[in-house]
């Protein structure tokens, strides 16, 4: 695979990863994910392994894949006409502790319930810290955007110092 020299694969794994999508792109000219599903068919695909072939537990996973579109579709706009009518997500994704245990699980919440709740606040403050931090990296070589990343970076070292709950 001919990477270009000022870009460096973080880990083997990832390396291999890459080197199997070159040959998809070279065996079917681009790279989707349907050709690369294609590409790992077959059980001596090296990447035949990254993926479930067992139909059942395919399917189930798929509807649950929905099921996560169809709640991330939800988006509202405030109520308030003096208010910017930017629309929003309304269920977010969030760790909550089960009474039972103190296991924490992942599901979704209301933006008015994490609002009114400091430690799901808290959270989804820390997330968009994340979030930055993803956004600077996937976008730092644009120069255009120089000057964003350097507020929002700002941004997110002053959310570091937001407690934790």
């Amino acid at each position: 695979m001919n990477l270009d020299k000022k870009i460096k694969i973080m880990s083997e794994r990832q390396a291999e990863i890459a080197e199997q999508l070159s040959e998809v792109e070279e065996q079917y000219g681009k790279i989707t994910p349907v050709n690369v599903v294609e590409y790992a068919r077959p059980i001596d695909s090296p990447l035949h392994s990254y993926f479930e072939w067992d139909d059942t537990i395919a399917a189930e996973g798929y509807r649950i894949n929905q099921a996560r579109i169809l709640i991330r579709k939800v988006y509202v706009v405030p109520d308030n006409e003096n208010e910017s009518q930017v629309k929003v997500m309304y269920y977010h994704s969030v760790s909550t502790n089960q009474q039972a245990s103190d296991t924490p699980i992942q599901e979704y919440v209301s933006l008015v319930k994490i609002m009114s709740d400091e430690s799901l606040r808290v959270q989804m403050l820390a997330k968009a810290q994340r979030d930055i931090g993803i956004f600077a990296s996937k976008y730092r070589h644009l120069k255009e955007l120089e000057e964003l990343i350097a507020e929002m970076e700002s941004i997110a070292l002053a959310l570091s110092d937001i407690p934790a709950v």
